[in-house]
């Protein structure tokens, strides 16, 4: 366990890191229908003519096609499971309670009138320790995927908004039946 984990990475590291990456891209691209796109980071609400009431920046904007009428807005948040909660039946994944906050940013981008909006889920899984410690046994235990899962409460989120959640390999979880 010499090398430093991969929850080190800040949140914005783990998105430029994402959304730059092809394979991921990729699969993005599939989930939400759309083959290329023009990408925004952290873009203060002001720049768009946004208020400034509400909290925080715009972590990643893309327009399909590099057309602004189908704008996608996402607000990111990065779940941590570190090495210990792998292995240890009591661990339990770190910034959960951030989910909330998350929930109710992604409903004010809604609300804004963005095309789509969606609550990205980062997953970032500490797996040096984890027992079958190869490259395909890398994932998370059932429990903690109905854990992520149970913290991200649906019954806030706008009607027109989604949730992603995004583990390992680049696996993405998509809430369809909330995206309009």
């Amino acid at each position: 366990m010499n090398s430093e984990s991969v929850t080190a990475a800040c949140e914005a590291e783990a998105v430029d890191f994402l959304f730059r990456e092809p394979s991921f891209r990729e699969s993005l691209g599939d989930e939400l229908g759309i083959t290329t796109w023009q990408s925004r980071f952290r873009i203060p609400r002001e720049r768009l003519g946004l208020s400034a009431a509400a909290p925080g920046d715009i972590d990643v904007l893309i327009a399909p096609d590099a057309d602004a009428r189908r704008a996608i807005a996402f607000e990111c948040k990065r779940v941590k499971v570190p090495a210990k909660a792998l292995v240890d039946p009591t661990g339990v994944p770190n910034k959960l309670c951030e989910l909330p906050k998350a929930i109710r940013q992604t409903s004010e981008l809604a609300e804004t009138g963005f095309h789509q909006a969606f609550l990205m889920v980062i997953v970032q899984i500490d797996a040096r320790l984890h027992p079958a410690a190869n490259w395909f046994c890398r994932g998370l235990r059932p429990d903690l995927v109905k854990t992520i899962r149970d913290a991200v409460d649906l019954t806030n989120l706008h009607r027109d908004a989604g949730v992603i959640i995004v583990t390992n390999f680049f696996d993405i979880v998509l809430f369809p039946e909330l995206a309009s």
